[in-house]
């Protein structure tokens, strides 16, 4: 009963983790001092912005923005 529940909580936190996350297909961006991005308007057009992959990193340019 113990290792039931023992694996249950396992999967939970496992499913919660920022990086099972990252492997479903999402991203996390970040402006340039590392902060989470978490609404378009945080950005301006040509701002250069950090986003973290499941695999890897890469650098952008904002070239536009929609806020809705």
């Amino acid at each position: 009963m113990q290792k039931k529940r023992f694996g249950l909580a396992t999967a939970s936190l496992d499913a919660l983790s920022p990086l099972a996350v990252l492997h479903r297909g999402y991203a996390i961006a970040q402006r340039e001092d590392g902060t989470l991005l978490r609404d378009a308007k945080a950005v301006s057009i040509g701002d250069s912005v950090k986003v973290r992959l499941a695999k890897g990193r890469i650098k952008a340019t904002v070239e536009d923005t929609n806020e809705t």
